[in-house]
């Protein structure tokens, strides 16, 4: 390219007609340059000169958006007005939104090309060979460019009706790249993936359920121990619950009036029938199927999540099985885990809805088994791998687990499909270079609640500010390999907070909670995922 080149941005936000100026540079003045467009409302004509959005418009509606910023709070979100709700039967509707969403509002997808020097026989377009690609905010694209070529190749963005990206090329190495800036219709900055947990639905929690448990075995603490004690009769009503807590009509309602885009669905390694075989578990698959075909009926994506593995990765009871040890990488564990993921990314990675696959929730070191010296050593070993080979510590296993699967399931992804590494409630873990081999794109996905710990309970104000959180979040990574560094996801939060904090029978304090967290994960991550959607219990609104 030329230094005196100068580049017009031009697709069908615009009905592909030049935007009277060109890119500008960026602040870094490196020769880089930049341009945002707003995804137009479905309900405008194609030649409307209002969908003709060029930068100095658009500049003008991100600023005037920036203004409101985390002072505009989340409308439907208060004391009485919790993302959660009680499950009461098939014919319930969710009674409250998360978000602004006065319509039904679906991805739309815009194209677009950019143009050298207003002259249509010198364009630039997606490199690969493919046509059209798909441009994922933060994911690098590689560009091509030669005279008379790129007719009908062109990038896709994929958004909601005024959702704001920030387009950037680098000539120097043609590489194109996207960012979602906000979302203009809602008047503040805007995550760019805003979702909810479907918990307890495909992996059985007591705690979100504890009468239906009662009803069936009291004494079973998770759905291993129900499905065993319960016998024929849990089956039947395991089924029927399935059935009836997720339907067609609550992805119809997180569409359309939840003011969200995606949900993360937890599921355990039984979700298929050939891995449930022979274990107490009922397969899940058939949930997992229609949940794509209702996320794709309704343009929401669906981030689906290794919860409970082979051998557990945390002995929690939300894993499927509590106290049973973590020996999730041991011998045949790992390599049934690892076959568990490869045939998820084959059965469900081609699906449109599939928005990311995570490796395995909320992993957890094995427990020493003494108090001694030993501790940490002993620790290692738990893993039948690391016998016998100098130890590198329990993390470096699981990286090594994670890349493992990363090559069994890229194959079966689109290459901006991004995996998910658990980080817990410690996103240092990760810090020192071990995800190097992982094939990315990488998101870390953090977990936040203010209620966990023994900790003195706090003021409400303490809590609001999630000073935790942002410290999490501020954490930077070096670029993977050839890949960008990752990015933070927080894939588990809630309002939920000990009862004892000072201020906690005041009336405001979890919009304002709601919001600081949203915001937060809106500046310095890719999304949110609010734990959970739907309980089957009363009273406990915060979750």
């Amino acid at each position: 390219m030329e230094l005196c080149d100068s580049y017009h941005l031009v697709g069908s936000f615009c009905d592909w007609s030049l935007s009277p100026e060109p890119m500008a540079l960026t602040p870094a003045a490196d020769g880089t340059v930049h341009q945002i467009f707003i995804v137009r409302d479905g309900s405008c004509s194609s030649n409307s000169s209002s969908s003709c959005l060029v930068a100095a418009e658009a500049e003008d509606c991100s600023a005037e958006a920036s203004k409101h910023g985390t002072e505009t709070a989340k409308e439907g979100v208060g004391p009485a007005e919790s993302p959660t709700r009680v499950a009461a039967g098939p014919a319930e509707r969710p009674a409250r939104s998360l978000g602004r969403s006065p319509k039904k509002r679906k991805l739309r997808r815009e194209e677009f090309q950019i143009v050298i020097s207003k002259s249509w026989v010198r364009r630039v377009y997606p490199g690969d060979g493919h046509g059209r690609v798909m441009l994922r905010p933060d994911i690098p694209s590689v560009a091509a460019s030669e005279v008379g070529k790129g007719h009908d190749c062109n990038w896709i963005i994929e958004g909601f009706p005024g959702d704001i990206f920030r387009i950037t090329f680098d000539p120097s190495s043609m590489i194109v790249s996207s960012a979602f800036v906000e979302n203009r219709l809602n008047g503040t900055q805007s995550a760019r993936w805003r979702g909810v947990n479907l918990g307890c639905w495909l992996v059985l929690e007591k705690w979100m359920a504890p009468e239906f448990f009662a009803g069936l075995a009291p004494t079973a603490e998770d759905e291993l121990a129900l499905m065993m004690q319960g016998g024929s009769k849990a089956r039947t009503a395991v089924k029927q619950f399935r059935d009836s807590f997720i339907r067609l009509e609550d992805f119809e309602w997180l569409a359309s009036t939840g003011g969200i885009n995606a949900v993360r669905l937890p599921v355990g390694f039984w979700c298929l029938e050939e891995h449930a075989r022979g274990t107490p578990f009922l397969p899940t698959c058939e949930y997992v199927d229609l949940a794509f075909d209702w996320a794709e009926a309704n343009g929401l994506q669906i981030l689906l999540e290794l919860h409970g593995a082979v051998g557990s990765q945390n002995a929690e009871h939300h894993s499927g099985c509590s106290g049973c040890g973590i020996a999730w990488l041991e011998g045949s564990n790992r390599r049934q885990n690892l076959q568990v993921l490869e045939a998820w990314a084959i059965r469900w990675g081609h699906r449109k809805a599939f928005l990311g696959l995570g490796l395995g929730n909320e992993v957890a070191k094995p427990k020493p088994i003494s108090s001694s010296w030993k501790s940490d050593f002993v620790g290692t070993l738990l893993c039948k791998r690391c016998r016998g080979i100098q130890p590198r510590g329990y993390w470096a296993e699981v990286a090594d687990f994670y890349a493992q699967a990363g090559r069994l399931v890229r194959p079966h992804l689109r290459p901006d499909t991004p995996l998910v590494i658990d980080t817990c409630w410690d996103t240092s873990r990760f810090l020192q270079g071990r995800l190097a081999k992982v094939p990315g794109p990488l998101w870390l996905d953090y977990h936040h609640y203010e209620c966990m710990g023994s900790g003195d309970p706090g003021t409400i104000e303490e809590h609001i500010k999630a000073v935790n959180l942002c410290n999490q979040l501020l954490l930077e990574f070096p670029a993977n390999g050839q890949q960008p560094p990752p990015s933070f996801v927080l894939g588990e939060f809630s309002l939920a907070l000990k009862p004892q904090s000072q201020g906690y029978d005041a009336d405001g304090w979890q919009s304002r909670f709601f919001r600081n967290q949203t915001q937060l994960a809106a500046q310095r991550a890719v999304g949110w995922f609010f734990w959970s959607y739907k309980m089957a219990r009363a009273g406990w609104s915060h979750w």
